[in-house]
């Protein structure tokens, strides 16, 4: 009988051979698929000829990536970029995921722990953690915060953030989970979908399960599972809703689905809180393969996912929105962008999720662009027109305030063009949390008593800030980082402060408070990081005051050991 005296489980060594030496040098961190060594001390010497020592390893290799490039974009990668915007004007938002930080293994085991399942029965959740299928459905329920969890992030989609951040301030992961932490697991405020997103991909990551952030434009909330969405205008509406939605794919087999391996690879996982899925916020992982073949009677949530990006679109118009305008079964579902692996071009992958339809007719009624209704082709007819402009709101969330109430004129025409300019002050107060402006034009022939409706989306540019950093970085060695930014309105900012964050060089956040800028005047703001660890790293800058919300700016930096 044999006993181990010492089990030397070479964690330093190990570690830098498995990638994961960044993490941490004390505990042994392995990923699968590569073999590492431990050392076993017993209290007498063996004896191979006579001796038996048997070892039993078992691992769940279902998330194993066979492309190296694969692996080192969707594992190892820190750095990202989550796209915003609207599907005419696709903007890239670098987010710092952070997986590899400090303490990052224990607030990922501690999400594990507090999650109902765990507190429900702890030996089955602890023997159920190696199927990624399971550890998935627990994390997208327990990056957010319901009534009966301990989830990291509270979703806000009003207008007021006054108790926490609003969702724009972050610029990545590590932050609101290490305040989740620090703060005894109380849940962060606030977030939206992009940030619920970009913290459930670092958790995946962490936890070795390939994964990538990808954003649905003109995605469509099909809340009663009738695969239609209906949109209402009303005498002079706004479209009501914001037109992006963001989630994450996972990397796993799916032998739940069968054994042939058609459902393997990318899932869809959504931290959002939006539907509950089996008495809880959580959604998938749904496989892209069945999305995109409609086998919407597979597990999980696949029919919610499917309608994000296929459902019909039904417009209603008149007063009260009772009568019918048209049925689209085209705009839901454009652009779906992630990174493309190993550069920050943007890749769509919209035909992994639906076959391409036949090309969309442009209606010749009417033609809104930006902030101009460009033509309008009438003959001879008595009409009203009816113009509104305002912020969109989420599901759920309050009405919007309209920068335009209306617009009545009753005029003849026959071929004409109406130029409609809206000054800064008169729609900048409506705008400080919300970059994109609905627009709808609303005709009716006072005659035959037909309406014509335009509707477009204009997403709003932020004012140009630019982050520079001296030429050369070395670990604990001070860097020097300017900031420039030129207020361009004829009002003074007020309330400013500049946030700087990433990953490498700078331990959570750094804000300062800068002095209100005077119109048209440039501010410079040179500050100093030390670096903590060597590498390409991503520097990334918020600049926030009263008239206009965080600002991002980012830089590349390489630091030297």
């Amino acid at each position: 009988i044999f006993a181990f005296q010492e089990v030397d489980l070479h964690s330093a060594t190990n570690n830098k051979a498995h990638h994961s030496s960044s993490i941490s040098e004390k505990q042994l961190i392995v990923r699968r698929g590569q073999p590492f060594n431990i050392t076993l001390k017993m209290t007498q010497p063996f004896n191979p000829d006579s001796d038996q020592l048997t070892m039993k390893v078992v691992t769940d290799d279902w998330v194993f990536l066979p492309n190296e490039a694969e692996r080192q974009e969707y594992v190892m990668n820190q750095h990202g970029i989550i796209y915003t915007g609207s599907d005419q004007h696709i903007n890239g938002l670098s987010w710092d995921f952070g997986q590899f930080e400090e303490d990052m293994v224990k607030i990922c085991l501690k999400l594990l722990d507090l999650s109902r399942k765990h507190k429900r029965d702890p030996a089955d959740d602890v023997s159920a953690r190696c199927n990624p299928i399971y550890v998935s459905r627990v994390m997208t329920n327990m990056v957010n915060k319901e009534q009966m969890n301990d989830g990291v992030l509270r979703g806000n989609w009003s207008d007021d953030f006054k108790h926490g951040f609003p969702p724009t301030h972050w610029s990545g992961s590590y932050a609101i989970l290490k305040l989740w932490f620090a703060s005894f697991c109380k849940a962060v405020n606030y977030g939206q979908c992009w940030v619920f997103a970009g913290v459930l991909c670092s958790v995946m990551r962490l936890l070795g399960i390939p994964c990538r952030v990808v954003t649905n434009f003109e995605s469509a909330h099909d809340s009663d599972a009738n695969l239609t969405i209906d949109t209402y205008y009303g005498e002079f509406g706004v479209k009501p809703k914001k037109n992006f939605h963001v989630w994450v794919e996972g990397w796993m087999r799916r032998p739940d689905l069968g054994e042939d391996g058609r459902y393997d690879g990318w899932q869809v996982l959504d931290g959002t809180p939006q539907e509950k899925s089996e008495g809880v916020f959580c959604c998938g992982p749904a496989p892209v393969a069945a999305i995109l073949n409609g086998n919407v009677d597979l597990k999980y949530d696949v029919p919610f996912v499917f309608a994000e990006v296929n459902a019909d679109r039904v417009t209603w118009l008149g007063k009260g929105g009772q009568d019918l305008c048209n049925s689209d079964t085209r705009s839901v579902g454009q652009y779906i962008s992630t990174k493309a692996v190993g550069s920050n071009r943007r890749m769509d992958i919209t035909s992994a999720y639906k076959y391409t339809e036949g090309e969309q007719t442009d209606t010749p009624d009417t033609i809104l662009s930006m902030l101009f209704i460009r033509r309008v082709v009438l003959i001879h007819q008595k009409v009203r027109l009816g113009v509104c402009v305002g912020p969109p709101h989420h599901q759920g969330a309050s009405k919007s305030n309209s920068l335009w109430k209306s617009l009545n004129l009753i005029f003849y025409l026959s071929d004409l063009t109406i130029p409609i300019q809206i000054p800064y002050v008169t729609y900048s107060k409506y705008m400080v949390d919300c970059q994109t402006m609905n627009i709808s034009a609303m005709i009716t022939d006072l005659q035959n008593d037909e309406t014509y409706l335009a509707a477009n989306r204009v997403v709003l540019k932020d004012p140009p800030i630019t982050i520079t950093v001296s030429d050369e970085a070395r670990v604990n060695q001070k860097l020097s980082v300017l900031v420039m930014f030129m207020n361009p309105i004829s009002e003074t900012l007020t309330d400013c402060s500049l946030t700087l964050s990433g990953t490498g060089l700078i331990d959570w956040e750094q804000t300062v408070k800068l002095e209100d800028l005077m119109p048209n005047k440039k501010m410079s703001v040179e500050l100093s990081v030390v670096p903590y660890r060597s590498g390409e790293r991503t520097l990334l800058a918020d600049f926030d005051c009263a008239a206009f919300r965080d600002i991002k700016a980012s830089c590349v930096v390489n630091v030297r050991p």
